[in-house]
């Protein structure tokens, strides 16, 4: 998720021969085989994860040492209309 470039093409491209292997294509690019198959590329996969953490921990379903974490931050403005 938190990784540098040459760290991200490393690992976009061994999910694209991964994704070539698991489905016999021996040619196509990542965002071809990743739209043709309906799979989530690995960045897409980091921010869901993301995402249920973040949910888990709003709705006091995370593990307490997950939770103490995060500290909940009240303002005395409304940020949405």
């Amino acid at each position: 998720m938190f990784c540098s470039k040459s760290e991200n093409r490393q690992i976009e491209d061994i999910q694209k021969r991964t994704l070539r292997c698991i489905y016999k294509e021996e040619n196509g690019t990542l965002n071809h085989l990743i739209e043709k198959y309906k799979e989530l590329s690995i960045h897409e996969r980091n921010i869901q994860s993301l995402m249920l953490l973040i949910y888990r921990i709003i709705n006091n379903l995370s593990p307490e040492l997950i939770a103490e974490s995060f500290k909940e931050k009240n303002t005395k403005y409304s940020l949405r209309s």
